[in-house]
């Protein structure tokens, strides 16, 4: 298996660190809705954490989607080109 580079290995784990804190958001709302209390401070952090979010993910991706393309090796009788 190729080794992922420390680049790939900081964003894999930058977003998971947000996606953690989107469930905590989460479960925070969870809770405060179960008792009652008002939700909308909360919300508004969980769409800016969201928000947030999105990106990371993107970057992540595109940097896995690199790494797949540097190490596939091409089939028997085809070229990459």
């Amino acid at each position: 298996m190729p080794r992922r580079s420390l680049k790939l290995i900081l964003a894999i784990e930058r977003a998971a660190e947000a996606r953690r804190i989107v469930a905590r958001q989460q479960q925070l709302i969870a809770g405060l809705k179960a008792t009652g209390r008002p939700t909308l401070d909360a919300e508004l952090y969980l769409k800016a954490y969201i928000e947030a979010l999105k990106p990371l993910e993107a970057f992540e991706l595109k940097l896995r989607d690199e790494h797949r393309a540097k190490w596939r090796k091409p089939k028997k009788g085809h070229s990459l080109i």
